[in-house]
């Protein structure tokens, strides 16, 4: 085993291995930790750099506290020394100091809570970033300690997953499964999904971690840097992996060994990002190119069977590139089908399709947050990412129309935004074009679970004007709090809904906010609209009950087909 772990170093990608999770400058006025590199580092002319910003405003030159560096000519670990130095920091390396280093004179440490730590290694030759991971500097006690509970209650609370169906098989004791994905932030679905499968894994006694490349800092330890797979993963081990933007480390993690699953969470069409960020469009486009290190999985899972026919298309489309390039027969078979045959009635023994949540009653034991909400009658909620895909600005025309029909009503849009120009659009509309509703228009950013568990509770309506969605999970929470759903009728939102709530195919906003007047005014129609989705509701339970990710798993680890 020493041997082959060896070998398997030689193939990894240029990194550096950071010895802590989190740097407390609270109660210590110095701490110090260790650097080990990857064999590329090695290989190339490469520079280490200490690259400290403020972790609330980590901007330059306002939230940047300064840089440190250091050359890296011997094949060697090295450690690092980092203290406060008056109004700053002070960094050594090797007991020594950097061989340059720039200290902002305008920075002070005071009023900054976190400081983000970035470990870069830098080509020599061109000064690239050749990798870069974050690690929090904690100078106040009250957040260190705030991170250290978020922690334990991931590691502790298994109350989302305790209705889940448990294994049926014994499971092999020396193998742990590696939840990877490329993000996993709280609040986002497919980061609520990698936290319901680590606590699944954890609730069924099985050995489990998490990785991603971009995650919150404060939860670094429960979630690792994806580098730190690449030394964990063993033979027997069982990777899976939640694919749906371009990852640069995906194709060193398909040449790890042990068996690995592929849950394929939709990709966005590039087009919808590429007026506002141009660099995340060419991401979605790059993860188009990567269908092709799926032939190295043994079994996948689609969110949707909107999602299914999607990624037979990915696996087929770039099998068909690379042997028009090479001309060579298949080197790998994609997953077992037949062209002929309607993807629809494929019986593919290697894909499973299971929505992409754990128990969707977790509602059940969160108690809602109290805090003020618009004193209106009636409140139409959106909940989800605000960005173009979503179509947040057509949500701001509807609500214009139904504002007409019933003046005592207000829009609440609950979540996060990481598109400054989108939102500088959003702000253009409620300004120059529905002015009339900005007062009754709330856009709720930072919600905790149990505020937004009050914000489900106390509104009248569920309305989506989305675009694109490979599930949507918020409908489904929609229906459990039972409130009628209105959506745009987009492949998986029709999916999704079944034969239950209200969708529509153009988006006739007049129409629209009248069909809303009506259904919210005529208490038969509504309790008709809440008991279909109530009966679709327990249909996608039954399905998010963990039986299809068990049936997976077994498929990959032993070659079953699994429960029938």
């Amino acid at each position: 085993m020493e041997k082959k772990s060896k070998e398997m170093l030689k193939n990894l990608p240029l990194l550096a291995r950071i010895s802590k999770d989190h740097l407390d400058l609270a109660g210590k006025s110095a701490e110090t930790f260790t650097l080990s590199f990857s064999p590329p580092v090695w290989e190339k002319e490469c520079f280490l750099v200490a690259d400290i910003y403020s972790a609330s405003n980590p901007v330059h030159p306002q939230g940047h506290v300064g840089w440190w560096a250091y050359p890296l000519t011997k094949k060697e670990e090295v450690k690092v020394k980092i203290s406060r130095a008056g109004d700053n920091f002070k960094v050594l390396f090797q007991k020594r100091g950097a061989r340059e280093k720039w200290v902002n004179p305008e920075f002070k440490l005071w009023g900054h809570g976190n400081f983000a730590l970035h470990i870069v290694i830098r080509n020599a030759e061109n000064n690239a970033i050749e990798f870069d991971d974050p690690v929090f500097l904690y100078t106040n006690k009250d957040l260190l300690k705030s991170s250290l509970e978020r922690k334990k209650a991931i590691e502790r609370d298994m109350r989302d997953v305790v209705d889940t169906l448990r294994n049926w098989c014994c499971w092999p004791r020396d193998s742990s499964v590696h939840i990877v994905s490329n993000d996993i932030r709280e609040g986002d679905a497919i980061g609520n999904f990698a936290f319901d499968l680590y606590k699944l894994f954890k609730l069924n006694n099985i050995k489990c971690r998490l990785y991603a490349y971009n995650f919150d800092m404060a939860l670094r330890g429960t979630i690792r840097h994806i580098s730190e797979l690449y030394y964990e993963a063993k033979e027997t081990d069982l990777i899976f992996f939640n694919f749906s933007i371009f990852c640069p480390h995906l194709e060193s993690i398909a040449a790890l060994p042990g068996k690995k699953i592929f849950f394929y969470h939709n990709i966005t069409p590039p087009k919808m990002f590429q007026v506002y960020d141009a660099e995340l469009a060419s991401f979605c486009a790059k993860a188009y190119e990567q269908f092709d290190l799926a032939k190295n999985f043994d079994v996948f899972i689609a969110n949707s069977e909107m999602t299914k026919r999607d990624l037979i298309k990915g696996l087929e489309d770039r099998e068909r590139a690379i042997r028009s390039v090479d001309q060579s027969p298949a080197k790998s078979k994609p997953p077992e089908i037949n062209p002929e045959t309607p993807v629809e009635k494929r019986k593919d023994t290697r894909i499973f399709v299971c929505p992409p949540l754990l128990n969707a009653k977790k509602w059940e034991f969160l108690k809602g947050e109290e805090f003020r909400l618009p004193q209106t009658g009636t409140k139409l909620l959106y909940v989800g990412r605000i960005a173009p895909h979503k179509k947040i600005e057509d949500l701001l025309f509807l609500f214009r129309e139904y504002h007409k029909l019933a003046p005592d009503s207000s829009l609440l849009i609950a979540g996060k935004s990481t598109f400054p120009g989108y939102m500088n659009y959003l702000s253009h509309i409620l300004n120059h074009k529905t002015r009339e509703i900005k007062k009754n228009t709330y856009f709720l950013e930072s919600l905790s679970e149990r505020g937004l568990k009050t914000v489900y509770e106390r509104s009248s309506l569920f309305i989506t004007m989305s675009e694109h969605e490979g599930f949507c999970v918020p409908l489904v929470e929609a229906m459990y709090f039972q409130k009628p759903v209105f959506a745009f009728a987009q492949e998986a939102v029709r999916e999704t809904m079944g034969l239950s709530g209200r969708l529509f195919y153009r988006k006739d906003f007049e129409t629209i906010a009248r069909e809303i007047k009506r259904v919210l005014g005529n208490e038969d129609e509504r309790a008709r609209i809440i008991a279909s989705q109530d009966a679709r509701f327990r249909e996608i339970s039954e399905k998010a009950n963990g039986r299809i990710i068990w049936e997976a798993i077994e498929k990959a680890l032993f070659g079953n087909e699994g429960s029938v």
